[in-house]
């Protein structure tokens, strides 16, 4: 006897207006669960990546934030059942799951301009440069891309050695404005390491935000190279590079480069936002945060770091 499971009707508190899915469930196309975490729901869409995810998570730049309680797995929701939108109201028929979307509060996953402008954050993110990297070599997680804040420690890792010269291209090419020369690194990079979001990925990811968070006129430099990122890394992933190349990203990502570039900046505030950053998954976290970096002093004209360590 098969006992039909209870509705759960939970009402989204925050969608991303970037959340392209949802448009296209509403419009009428269906989508299917990818896959199931404790925060987290991924449904592919004929239009992308959707991911129903958990309020902590913070705004997602294809997020649904919604409390469907504290582990998602428990829920009943398999991986390739059908999602689908109707009457404003996003459904899991299988799992009996209903999630009304239309009051939610529409959050932007793009960046406005820092306080004081562009000009004076690059100004700010020269005087800290130096001192910002010194407290992510204290807090940062010593797996994923890690190891590239101490110049030297990547011998006898062939992934570490791949990424740090890539990475160093990539910094030459985005300095001098050749996004030409930029695609060749960037698929280097593209799918390198392990996890849903691998390091390189991730790197990538944190380079477009603190380009786009500054308005450099090297945001969207990712776009040269995404042409078949579905065959080289994860839907999760290839959904987050679009995105970013895009100039849509993370909350976190925007609490980390606000205080980053903000116009007060002390030493414990730094060392916060930045031991918030690497706590972010297992590896994620350390490179989005080493992407950001890099980002940031591409964005402010600073050479010599991650390739100098490769010369």
């Amino acid at each position: 006897m098969v006992v039909a499971r209870a509705a759960l009707v939970r009402a989204a508190v925050r969608v991303s207006v970037a959340a392209r899915g949802l448009a296209t469930l509403e419009a009428g196309a269906q989508g299917r669960v990818d896959g199931v975490y404790r925060s987290a729901v991924n449904v592919a869409t004929p239009d992308g990546l959707l991911t129903i995810a958990s309020p902590a998570a913070g705004g997602l730049p294809n997020g649904v934030l919604v409390d469907l309680g504290p582990d998602l797995r428990t829920l009943g929701i398999d991986h390739g059942m059908t999602v689908c939108a109707e009457r404003g109201a996003l459904r899991i028929p299988a799992a009996a799951i209903t999630i009304p979307w239309t009051e939610a509060v529409r959050w932007s996953p793009r960046f406005q301009e820092p306080g004081g402008g562009a000009r004076g954050a690059v100004t700010r993110w020269r005087r800290r440069s130096v001192r910002a990297r010194s407290i992510a070599r204290r807090l940062a997680a010593e797996r994923g891309f890690g190891p590239l804040l101490f110049a030297g420690d990547d011998a006898g890792s062939p992934m570490l050695e791949r990424a740090r010269g890539a990475l160093a291209a990539l910094t030459t090419a985005l300095l001098v404005g050749d996004r030409l020369a930029a695609a060749y690194p960037i698929r280097r990079l593209i799918g390198l390491g392990d996890g849903l979001t691998p390091s390189g990925d991730d790197v990538l990811i944190g380079i477009e935000a603190a380009l786009h968070a500054l308005g450099s006129p090297a945001a969207g430099f990712l776009d040269e190279a995404l042409a078949d990122v579905d065959a080289r890394t994860t839907i999760v992933s290839a959904a987050y590079l679009r995105h970013a190349a895009a100039g849509e990203f993370a909350e976190r990502l925007h609490h980390l480069l606000a205080v980053l570039v903000s116009e007060e900046a002390r030493e414990a505030t730094l060392a916060g936002a930045i031991g918030e950053a690497v706590a972010w998954g297992a590896t994620s976290g350390t490179d989005c945060l080493i992407g950001a970096l890099e980002g940031l002093d591409i964005a402010a004209g600073i050479d010599g770091n991650i390739a100098a360590a490769a010369a």
